[in-house]
């Protein structure tokens, strides 16, 4: 029995670790999507700029 409390104490004490290391990466995840959707927000605004410029230039061109 004092085998079994201490097998107990030590899974509850992994379970509570992993629990905490869940949820420093799900922060982490949500940090990195953040990023992510301001990079592709960054990304599309680039492409429409460029693409813009280029209309401008095929019209000047005419």
């Amino acid at each position: 029995s004092r085998r079994i409390d201490d097998l107990s104490k030590t899974l509850n004490a992994r379970i509570d670790d992993l629990s905490a290391n869940i949820r420093v990466l799900s922060g982490r995840i949500d940090g990195l999507t953040k990023e992510v959707s301001s990079i592709k927000s960054d990304v599309i605004a680039l492409m429409k700029e460029r693409l813009e410029r280029k209309m401008r230039k095929n019209t000047e061109e005419v």
